[in-house]
C-alpha cells in the first residue's frame, strides 16, 4: 500500500509517493508561486502530485497534505495565513485537491505533519508527551499528547512562536509585538547579523562565520541561542513533554551551536530533553503520507490526530 504525500511550502513544493513501511519511492518539486495566489499554488501541487505519479508508475490510495497556515483538518480549508501565501486563508484546499486527484484528501499544519513523520519515522517513536519546534522563516510547532497530534479548539495548537517574549518590541508576522518568533526563527538570526555587517545574509552564511569566530557572527549566533533557550525552557515548564523536537534546515548544521545551546540550557533549573529531528526536512511529507496512508484503514485515523 503506498499514497501521495505533499508538503505546500513557502518556496517550493515537494510531493512524494511513501510506502506503508516508510520507503520513499519516488518524489519530484516545483515552485509554489505564493506571491501569485491560491489558485497558482493548487495549479502547481497538481502538476507537481501528477509528475510523481506518473515517474514512480504507481497507484496510491489516498493523498496527504501538508500545508503552511492553521488549517481545519476537518474541513481542510485555511483558517489563517501569514501575507506570506497571498489570499491564502479561505482556501478550502482538501475539495480543491479531491477533485483535482480524485482521491481521499487528508491536511494538516506542516508542522503538525512534520510531529507525524517524526512519530511514525523520527525522533518521537514511542514518546507519548513531546512538542515539535521548526526554525524556519517562522517558528512553528506541534504538540504530541498522549501519543497523538493535539490539533487544540481551534485548530492552533503548539503556536509557540506566538507566545510572548519582549512584549511590545519587535513586530511578529501575526502582527502582535514581542512574540518569540521574531528572535528565535532562524530568518531572524539571518536578518540580525545581515544588519550588523550592512548586507543581506542567510542563516547559512552566519554559521559559517560563526565557526570562523567572526565577532559579529558570534554575537549574534549568541543572541539568538539565548532567545531560543528561553523559549525551550518556556515550552518544558508549560507544557511538561518528555521530549522537545527542534526541525528545521537550520537545524541540520546544529553541530556547530549544538554545545552552546545545551550549555545555556543546562543552566536552567528544569531540565529540557532536546532532540534533533531525525527526518530533517522531509518530515512534513512522510507526515503527510502517513494521514493519506490512514485513509486507507480508517481505524489507524485516532492513532495519530487527536480530534
Amino acid at each position: 500500500m503506498e499514497a501521495l504525500g505533499i508538503d505546500i511550502g513557502g518556496t517550493k513544493i515537494r510531493a512524494g509517493v511513501i510506502s506503508a513501511e516508510g520507503r520513499l519511492v519516488c518524489t519530484a518539486q516545483v515552485p509554489t508561486r505564493a506571491s501569485e495566489g491560491p489558485g497558482a499554488v493548487l495549479e502547481q501541487v497538481g502538476t507537481v502530485g501528477q509528475q510523481v505519479l506518473t515517474q514512480c508508475l504507481r497507484s496510491v490510495c489516498g493523498v496527504g497534505v501538508a500545508s503552511a497556515g492553521r488549517i481545519d483538518s476537518n474541513t481542510g480549508a485555511v483558517l489563517f495565513s501569514t501575507d506570506a501565501f497571498k489570499d491564502w486563508q479561505g482556501t478550502p484546499i482538501k475539495a480543491e485537491l479531491a477533485r483535482t486527484f480524485r482521491l481521499p484528501v487528508a491536511i494538516l499544519n506542516d508542522v503538525n505533519a512534520a510531529a507525524v513523520g517524526e512519530q511514525w519515522l523520527g525522533a518521537a517513536q514511542g514518546i507519548q508527551r513531546a512538542v515539535v519546534v521548526a526554525l524556519g522563516t517562522g517558528v512553528g510547532g506541534a504538540l504530541i499528547e498522549g501519543g497523538r497530534v493535539a490539533s487544540g479548539a481551534h485548530f492552533a495548537a503548539g503556536e509557540i512562536g506566538h507566545m510572548a517574549y519582549r512584549a511590545g518590541d519587535r513586530l511578529c508576522g501575526c502582527g502582535q509585538r514581542g512574540c518569540f518568533e521574531p528572535y528565535v526563527a532562524s530568518a531572524a538570526l539571518a536578518a540580525d547579523y545581515s544588519r550588523s555587517v550592512g548586507r543581506n545574509c542567510a542563516g547559512e552564511e552566519v554559521l559559517a562565520a560563526y565557526r570562523t569566530g567572526e565577532p559579529a557572527a558570534r554575537v549574534a549566533v549568541e543572541e539568538w541561542l539565548r532567545a531560543l533557550a528561553t523559549l525551550l525552557y518556556s515550552i518544558q515548564n508549560g507544557f511538561d513533554p518528555e521530549r522537545v523536537i527542534l526541525a528545521g534546515g537550520i537545524v541540520d548544521n546544529a553541530a556547530d551551536y549544538w554545545p552552546l545551546l545545551m550549555e545555556l540550557l543546562d543552566a536552567q533549573s528544569v531540565k529540557v530533553d532536546v532532540h534533533q529531528a531525525q527526518l530533517g526536512s522531509a518530515a512534513p511529507l512522510y507526515g503527510a503520507a502517513r494521514l493519506a496512508l490512514n485513509l486507507c484503514d480508517p481505524e489507524r485515523r485516532r492513532d495519530t490526530i487527536s480530534e
